[in-house]
């Protein structure tokens, strides 16, 4: 018997912070990438390379109310969409992300503060490793981890971009402290 692919569906959103991507499998929320214009291409390939065993489908309106809580959260607005995520990810990987949902909007914590907070004090560049994978850009808010001096440090999606988010929750920090989901 002939196994039928999985269905990955998408959506893309123009923004003022670029284009929200999100895509979900049957189980649920898979990714969310904040591409610029230019960059919009290249993640959209990213989509097909990380799910190459499952056929990708366009459809905007399925994906809608994800889009919209996205755009919600990046314009600084309470968004009462509750979601489910379909991520994968190592058990350290997940625990990394599980305490990033905690982070105030508009606050920042350290690589070595989230190794900390974790419990494993020493494991900085692993954080930073975790932050770099993360599937659900904006959801898990990695954009809200920066180096020990203060600076930005490394964002998939351009250190501009981090600063955007930053600066835009900075500008409405309580708009998203509810809207924490319970997994990945």
């Amino acid at each position: 018997m002939k196994r039928e692919k999985p269905i990955i569906r998408y959506g893309v959103l123009p923004s003022r912070f670029g284009c929200i991507v999100a895509a979900a499998s049957a189980k649920g929320v898979c990714a969310l990438k904040l591409p610029t214009q230019e960059q919009l291409s290249c993640a959209l390939a990213e989509l097909r390379r990380h799910f190459p065993h499952a056929d990708l489908v366009e459809d905007h309106l399925a994906l809608q109310p994800i889009l919209n809580h996205a755009l919600a959260i990046l314009e600084g607005r309470h968004s009462d969409v509750r979601l489910i995520f379909d991520v994968k990810g190592t058990p350290f990987q997940k625990t990394v992300w599980r305490y990033l949902q905690t982070i105030p909007p508009g606050t920042t914590r350290s690589y070595r503060e989230v190794a900390r907070a974790i419990g494993r004090p020493r494991a900085v560049r692993a954080v930073a490793q975790a932050c770099a994978r993360n599937p659900i850009a904006l959801f898990v808010p990695c954009h809200r981890v920066i180096r020990s001096d203060g600076k930005l440090g490394g964002y998939r999606w351009g250190l501009a971009q981090k600063e955007r988010l930053l600066d835009a929750e900075r500008n409405h920090p309580t708009a998203r402290s509810n809207d924490r989901p319970t997994n990945p």
